[in-house]
């Protein structure tokens, strides 16, 4: 008779868990679901396969979506994530290139800073949006076992709104054309 597994992170709602420790427990999520719902082999390969290859670099379209996120539902994080290149310094001189190799945090633009910034602040003003964003916190990780299964599921809504006795969750995504084309 094969026993269920304890799950290695307790089943419940998780506000201070880092990206990186949610993404290392091994737990069915919204991704692996649509790789599974392609192929148990596409889910093995893309999630389980120790040898497969690792994932690419960000695309600048998908670190801008990040960064707005960042501004977006983790606003104080924004410091601790992001450092703005100095106005005029420039990464083909050797002073720029002395400054860009002693960062440990990833370099933006200005214009870059405030143009998400600016998203944000224009998202929070929407009336739909604005008493979601009041209330709430970002990136809570949330684990429970599926009772049909017995498997370990994982979540990791962008914010997390409280409303009566439960929650409304918010995922946001940004994009170049928000048109339905």
């Amino acid at each position: 008779m094969n026993a269920i597994a304890e799950p290695i992170v307790a089943p419940g709602l998780h506000r201070d868990m880092p990206a990186e420790q949610y993404h290392a427990i091994q737990a069915m999520s919204a991704g692996g679901l649509k790789r599974i719902r392609k192929s148990p082999a596409h889910f093995y390969g893309m999630q389980l396969d120790p040898n497969r290859p690792a994932s690419g670099a960000p695309t600048p379209a998908m670190k801008n979506g990040t960064l707005v996120h960042c501004c977006l539902f983790e606003p104080d994080a924004v410091e601790s994530r992001y450092v703005v290149r100095p106005d005029g310094l420039s990464f083909a001189t050797k002073d720029g290139k002395a400054w860009r190799d002693a960062q440990s945090l990833e370099i933006i633009d200005g214009d870059q800073l405030a143009s998400a910034r600016a998203q944000a602040a224009a998202l929070r003003s929407l009336p739909d949006l604005e008493p979601l964003l009041a209330d709430g916190y970002g990136e809570a990780s949330a684990f429970w076992i599926d009772d049909a299964t017995g498997e370990l599921c994982k979540c990791r809504p962008d914010w997390v709104s409280p409303a009566g006795d439960g929650v409304i969750l918010i995922d946001g995504k940004t994009c170049q054309d928000a048109s339905q084309d």
